[in-house]
């Protein structure tokens, strides 16, 4: 039930016994700790979700709102992408149940049924030898490959698209008007922060690719903007706060620039958070590896630190800046997780009304062609009508 080439940190070791089957690990980021065993439950299509049984290991690639849903009832969690400020990682330890993320290539090595073992303290899984791991006969071929092609180097996927895709991501099989406003504005963040020129991308059929070197520094820089307080990520918090709380949103608002205004800065808000809560991250675990703290492993010590937001007799055992980092981390995670909530309510009433025209575009101007140059141009064309839009500060 396993596919050797998976792409991502796999360890196999052969059973001690003749024509016994062989052990599988692989190694991914800890999560959420503890410790879970059971049957696997790999969400690949829609039909996987009617499946699903309590205390299975569910494997997905993304943690979209139907893996969230079957993540409810499930022993332990798996995910190819994330870290530990992922959704995933997140429900996870509101669950309560351990969790590894950043296993790239798990999905496809994968099938329902086989049994894992989730050690969400180390960020390891493991499939111990039995029946229904076994691998394929030596004579059997082998199965063809699920995974979506691999990205030309240097390039990083920023945004995958398509109804139920390769990715498990149940979206629009077009570009809608509102999806083209999101895309925009994460192509002028760079702009609207003082980081440079827009971000540079690629249409490739279901996919937004950009350069990984450029996104990397871009989260760098708004690392040091949001510690620097320009502006904090308190500030970014209460204004999506205040704008998805705008009495428009309540029906189809007559307000239409209004309504643009605000769905525009949410986005950028949420792209801001997005792209640098892991950087805040790894900064935050770094300094955490460096406390004393006997008896613990530097994980530990981390999802500790973040468990600390909000619980006074916790944060108290804290160093102010460390504090600080903390509290920006739930800021900026209070952000991403209301992407699939409260942006996603927002984006469908914005759907509704004339985009187009109220950026002085033609009706159709916004129409999504299927082509990647199409896209493309209403990409620009969205940028050039929103100018500079509404300062982020």
């Amino acid at each position: 039930m396993f596919h050797c080439e998976t792409g991502g940190t796999v360890h196999v070791t052969d059973g001690s016994q003749p024509g016994a089957a062989p052990s599988y690990r692989w190694v991914g980021r800890a999560a959420s700790a503890g410790f879970a065993r059971g049957p696997a439950r790999v969400l690949r299509e829609p039909a996987d979700l009617e499946a699903c049984r309590p205390a299975e290991i569910v494997v997905a690639r993304h943690a979209t709102a139907n893996v969230a849903r079957a993540a409810r009832d499930a022993a332990g969690l798996v995910c190819e992408t994330g870290g530990v400020l992922s959704h995933m990682a997140i429900l996870a330890r509101e669950l309560g149940v351990p969790c590894v993320t950043g296993l790239r290539g798990i999905v496809d090595a994968v099938e329902s049924g086989a049994e894992l073992r989730v050690d969400g303290t180390h960020g390891v899984v493991d499939a111990p030898p039995g029946p229904q791991n076994a691998p394929a006969a030596p004579n059997s071929a082998p199965a063809a490959p699920r995974s979506v092609p691999p990205l030309r180097p240097g390039l990083v996927a920023l945004l995958r698209f398509g109804r139920f895709s390769s990715t498990f991501e149940c979206q629009q099989a077009v570009l809608s008007p509102e999806a083209l406003l999101g895309v925009a504005t994460l192509v002028d963040a760079p702009t609207a922060v003082g980081l440079g020129g827009p971000l540079e991308i690629e249409f490739d059929d279901g996919c937004i690719l950009t350069a990984e070197t450029r996104l990397r520094d871009l989260a760098t820089g708004l690392t040091r903007l949001l510690e620097a307080g320009l502006p904090s990520a308190a500030a970014l918090r209460a204004t999506y706060a205040n704008d998805s709380r705008w009495s428009g949103w309540d029906g189809i608002p007559s307000d239409v620039a209004s309504a643009l205004v605000r769905f525009v800065r949410m986005n950028r808000i949420t792209w801001i958070a997005a792209l640098a809560k892991e950087e805040v991250a790894l900064a935050l675990r770094a300094a955490v590896a460096e406390r004393p703290d006997a008896d613990e492993t530097v994980g530990e010590r981390f999802l500790r630190a973040l468990a600390a937001t909000g619980s006074p007799a916790a944060a108290g055992s804290l160093p102010p800046h460390l504090r600080r980092r903390v509290d920006t981390l739930a800021d900026l995670v209070w952000v991403t997780e209301r992407k699939n909530s409260v942006l996603s309510r927002c984006a469908a009433i914005v759907g509704q009304l004339p985009i187009a025209e109220t950026l002085g575009l033609q009706p159709d101007g916004l129409t999504d062609d299927g082509t990647n140059a199409g896209r493309h141009q209403r990409v620009e064309a969205v940028r050039a009508a929103l100018g500079a839009g509404e300062p982020w500060r």
